[in-house]
Parts: C-alpha cells; sequence; structure tokens
C-alpha cells in the first residue's frame, strides 16, 4: 500500500464488519484470571496500573500493539495523551495529538467501541506510522459522571489479524475497570480529568477514598 494513498471514511470506518465475521472463543488467556490479578495490582501498585491494562490488552485479544489514551485539556483545545502503550507501537508512548480528526476522537463522539481499517490513510492524526496500522479497534472509558473522557486500543499491524466481537467484549471489560479506577487515578496524577470540579469536590473525594 503507497503511503500516498487516500481513503474515503467509508472505507477506513469498518465497524459493521464485527458482526460479519466469526467469533473467536478460544483465548490462551483467562480473562477472570487476568482481571483478579489487575485488581489486586492495582491496590499495591496504581501508578503502574495503566502499563498493565494495555500489557493485557495486548495478551488477551494477540494484538501486536495495545495503548491507552486520555484526553487532557490545554490553552490551545483538547487533545489525547498516550499515557501507555506496548507492543511494537511503544516507542511511541507519551505521545500526543489534538483530538480533532482522528479515530479516538471519533469514538469519544458516537461513545461507542469502534473498527478501523488503515486509519492513518484517512484520518490527520496519528498520521503514517510505522508498521502501519491494519486495523485497529478502539473503546471508550468513562470519569464517574460517564463521560467519555479517554480509550484503549489494540492494533493488529499483519494482514493475517483480523478483530472480532470476541475482542470487543476483552477491551470493553478492561475499560470497565479503567472508568472505575478512574477518580483514583486522577487523584494519584496518572490521568487528567477533564470535567471542571471545585476543590470542595476534590477534597471530598481524597476524604471519602481515605
Amino acid at each position: 500500500m503507497q503511503k500516498k494513498l487516500k481513503l474515503s471514511l467509508a472505507q477506513v470506518e469498518i465497524t459493521h464488519e464485527l458482526g460479519k465475521r466469526f467469533r473467536r472463543e478460544d483465548t490462551p488467556h483467562d480473562l477472570e484470571a487476568e482481571m483478579s490479578k489487575l485488581r489486586c495490582q492495582s491496590a499495591i501498585s496504581p501508578q503502574n496500573i495503566l502499563e498493565r491494562v494495555v500489557e493485557i490488552a495486548l495478551k488477551l485479544c494477540r494484538a501486536q500493539s495495545a495503548g491507552l489514551s486520555v484526553l487532557e485539556r490545554e490553552a490551545d483545545g483538547d487533545f489525547f495523551r498516550w499515557k501507555a502503550v506496548t507492543g511494537q507501537l511503544s516507542y511511541a508512548a507519551g505521545s500526543a495529538m489534538p483530538r480533532e480528526f482522528s479515530p479516538c476522537g471519533m469514538v469519544l463522539d458516537t461513545n461507542i467501541p469502534m473498527l478501523f481499517a488503515y486509519p492513518e490513510f484517512y484520518f490527520v492524526y496519528p498520521g503514517p506510522v510505522t508498521p502501519s496500522m491494519r486495523e485497529v479497534l478502539v473503546v471508550p472509558f468513562h470519569n464517574s459522571h460517564g463521560v467519555a473522557v479517554g480509550t484503549v486500543w489494540i492494533v493488529a499491524h499483519h494482514v493475517h489479524r483480523r478483530f472480532d466481537a470476541h475482542d470487543v467484549q476483552m477491551l470493553t471489560e478492561l475499560t470497565r475497570f479503567v472508568s472505575s479506577a478512574y477518580s483514583v487515578l486522577t487523584l494519584l496524577g496518572c490521568v487528567q480529568d477533564l470535567k471542571a470540579q471545585t476543590q470542595h469536590e476534590r477534597d471530598d473525594g481524597v476524604l471519602q477514598l481515605l
């Protein structure tokens, strides 16, 4: 595929394909066992929990890359920060990109899981990456107010790997965990909460956690 090729949104956004594909039921790692380990680790070392989430996503979904993006706000606009990345795109951990005209931005707008094929050939962001993103499955997570504030995503770089409804289920379980832990992670400085809160509300949250 040529880097200069431009695709249409209809060619890139292929969420409808998930319902047509054979649902893979077998997985080399048990979801409940992984989630149990994740909960235990979050109590012991919450600062590293985002890295563990993407590592589990990579294993459970047999992806080649996985990441977690958090929406942050600056004076010049909103952008996504890649808070944790593992796999072949691990070199991009910590990168930031504007919210507008990106796969993660579209997922937050629709608030549903979405599947993309070669998104770099339609969206401005993230733009061309190495290796190319054959497929990207993106699932939103929310803060305590039910507002979508970030995404967990997996990438298939190889043409033989195609995601299905089973992968959506795996990622959805992980995003539920991230959503429930979001307030704690925000207080620890692991993520930045977009919703404005008064100092009184923050103090109440700290007291409740303690």
